[in-house]
């Protein structure tokens, strides 16, 4: 039999998670299917994923559907600008399972250098085919001088949606929802000093 996709690296992978609760004063852990996707890599110049995915640098989106990635610049050093789309269903936030009723999808680009890379996402989510919330997402890990790098993950909730009387209206006003940033300085090969901080809400 031939290669159905001759000119891609395609693989498969997937991933387990464990959800604890706490019923009638026992603790009881599932485990559930975190990640499962087939990925197609140099498919006509385009990288594809599809099935369960859990996109760890944007935001943690999570997402039963297609991701399609497409370098738009590379300086042949590995270094260049990444532009990707992704959407399809969105597991059911307090089971975890495959459900219709949830919706996702968004964009993001992301510049890979010689010294790091630093990416924007925007993130949509839907119930019942009605939209939902509004998220952005920012991350970077950088070199900013020999031995001292910074990174970050930051996500806002831009709005949330309600609808009233046939429209939708904005429900609450933007803020960041969690924030992470981390300096590390490599005194020697051996030494590293960190100073981090979050913000959670």
């Amino acid at each position: 039999l031939s290669d159905p996709l001759p000119l891609a690296d395609n693989r498969l992978r997937m991933e387990f998670g464990e959800r604890r609760d706490r019923s009638l004063g026992r603790l009881r852990g599932d485990l559930y299917v975190k990640s499962a996707y087939a990925e197609y890599e140099g498919l006509g110049g385009f990288d594809l994923r599809l099935g369960r995915m859990l996109m760890y640098d944007l935001g943690q989106t999570w997402v039963d559907g297609l991701h399609i990635r497409r370098p738009l610049a590379d300086d042949g050093r590995g270094s260049g600008l990444e532009f990707g789309v992704f959407g399809g269903l969105t597991p059911n936030p307090l089971t975890y399972a495959f459900d219709t009723d949830y919706q996702g999808g968004g964009a993001h680009i992301r510049w890979q250098g010689e010294q790091g890379h630093v990416g924007l996402s925007s993130t949509f989510s839907m119930y019942d085919g009605k939209k939902d919330r509004l998220f952005i997402n920012s991350a970077a890990h950088w070199q900013l001088v020999d031995g001292l790098f910074l990174s970050y993950n930051a996500t806002a909730d831009l709005y949330a949606f309600k609808e009233r009387d046939g429209a939708l209206l904005i429900t609450t006003k933007p803020q960041v929802t969690n924030a992470f940033a981390n300096i590390a300085w490599w005194a020697t090969p051996q030494v590293q000093f960190r100073l981090s901080g979050a913000l959670y809400r």
